[in-house]
């Protein structure tokens, strides 16, 4: 029998409700609040991505042209010119939207709150599922601590009672009659505290998120992620994360204060990263906002250095997981009346006909005498 939720009883709705954590007065016990240094603990999964990259950018990119018949173009093209073509999508050299339609879904664990506010500043292209703080317990959070305070043995002492004070406060909001609740507790909540969000993003959108975030000229647990979100991709496809870089290394130039040239009254707190040469070093802090060589010991894995980027000139240079996607058979559905039409008997094929065209046409059969020789049914 089908239950939903306005047939439960009070009680029942408690126990749901403690399952998922939305009970103030019973989800108030503590946890142990994990201290991370730097980057530490930081981890994304991409849980979502496209079927065949390829196909998706070849296919798009040519419905500009063909005739009224506007066939499927795939199963025509040779592995080595269907790369050709989806390369000419991806570096420039055709109209980019087709690169919407590459699809990647990611969670991101362990960045700090302000860290989750420097990715969601971005709105084009891609969308965000956050971790709430207003009907949600956050007892249970673990805090961030930059490096340089980390090392630091008393400031790290005093941070650390600072933790414990907040959580502290937090679960007396909480548990004070007439006050106690999620919204109230959150005005403690600290922009260090950890948070977890999931976040879709095209590949347009990811490539305009690391070309920012990869530089070290951004907060450091930002740029871990990016990193993070590149290594992910790169599990999936060596091409499309070697298009994945930061700005400076596009430019081929510190891009820092080019960027804020007309903003460093307000802008440009930190020095440039030494990534690339910094010639107009104005800044408020002698040392940079970010540092990769402390990421990566911190994190265990080192984001390419400049001169080290993988290039691909042709099909033979691809990684064996990229070739893969272009000598795949077409993955299609086909419905609707008379999709295909061979002559004057397509429309009256039968949907099994229709089915053997097309795996006659994966199989390479694309003109009508070679299909009608090979459907029985015509002869």
């Amino acid at each position: 029998m089908a239950v939903d939720f306005k047939s439960l009883s009070n009680e029942d709705k408690d126990v749901l409700r403690k399952e998922m954590g939305t009970l103030p007065e019973e989800n108030t016990e503590f946890a142990d609040t994990i201290v991370y240094k730097g980057v530490t603990g930081i981890s994304v999964e991409m849980f979502s991505y496209p079927g065949n990259w390829g196909q998706i950018l070849a296919e798009n990119v040519v419905a500009t042209w063909g005739d009224e018949k506007f066939a499927t173009k795939w199963p025509k093209i040779k592995p080595e010119l269907r790369f050709l073509i989806a390369k000419a999508v991806l570096t420039g050299q055709t109209l980019p939207q087709a690169q919407e339609g590459l699809e990647f879904h990611f969670i991101v664990r362990g960045i700090s709150r302000a860290g989750f506010d420097q990715h969601a500043r971005q709105r084009l292209g891609t969308f965000f599922q956050s971790q709430g703080v207003r009907d949600n317990s956050r007892l249970d959070a673990s805090f961030r601590m930059p490096t340089n305070t980390y090392n630091d043995p008393e400031l790290r002492k005093d941070v650390i009672e600072h933790i414990a004070n907040w959580k502290r406060l937090y679960k007396k909001i909480l548990t004070t009659k007439g006050v106690g609740s999620f919204q109230e507790a959150r005005q403690i909540y600290p922009m260090n505290a950890t948070h977890n969000y999931k976040f879709g993003a095209n590949f347009m959108a990811l490539k305009g998120f690391c070309a920012q975030r990869l530089m070290a000229c951004e907060m450091f647990d930002i740029v871990q992620t990016a990193i993070w979100v590149r290594h992910a991709v790169k599990q999936y496809s060596p091409y499309l994360a070697s298009l994945l870089k930061p700005r400076c290394d596009m430019a081929k130039k510190c891009v820092y204060h080019q960027d804020y040239t007309m903003s460093e009254a307000f802008g440009c707190l930190f020095k440039g990263c030494g990534r690339w040469e910094d010639k107009s070093p104005y800044a408020t802090h002698n040392q940079s906002c970010s540092d990769y060589d402390t990421m990566a010991e911190e994190s265990g894995i080192r984001l390419e250095h400049h001169t080290d980027w993988k290039e691909y000139h042709n099909y033979e240079d691809l990684h064996i997981f990229d070739k893969k996607m272009f000598e795949a058979p077409l993955s299609s559905i086909n419905v609707g009346q008379d999709f295909e039409r061979i002559g004057e008997v397509g429309n009256r094929l039968t949907d099994e006909d229709k089915l053997v065209i097309v795996q006659l046409e994966q199989d390479g059969f694309t003109t009508t005498k070679d299909i009608q020789t090979h459907l029985k049914h015509y002869e």
